[in-house]
């Protein structure tokens, strides 16, 4: 069988290059959407775990140089000491 190859009729223009696609919709529609940052309470106290039935460590405030420290770290703690 004898095969004849013909280029085929073009029906509409073939752009040059690419451009942006465009629809129905208006870019604002389609554009990404803006994300505030939020910042929420912590929902969970400090050390709050499974294992301690969400429960947070108990902190400690120094009387005297208002330091936080866990009841682990009671014995250790030691006040800066000032130059005044």
């Amino acid at each position: 069988m004898h095969v004849v190859r013909r280029a085929a009729y073009q029906g509409h223009a073939v752009p040059a290059t690419a451009g942006y696609p465009r629809g129905p919709f208006d870019a604002d529609v389609l554009a990404q959407p803006v994300m505030e940052v939020f910042e929420p309470e912590p929902e969970f106290p400090y050390g709050a775990t499974a294992q301690n039935d969400m429960q947070g460590v108990p902190l400690y405030r120094c009387r005297v140089c208002n330091g936080l420290e866990t009841e682990e770290t009671l014995d250790q703690h030691q006040c800066p000491v000032s130059d005044g």
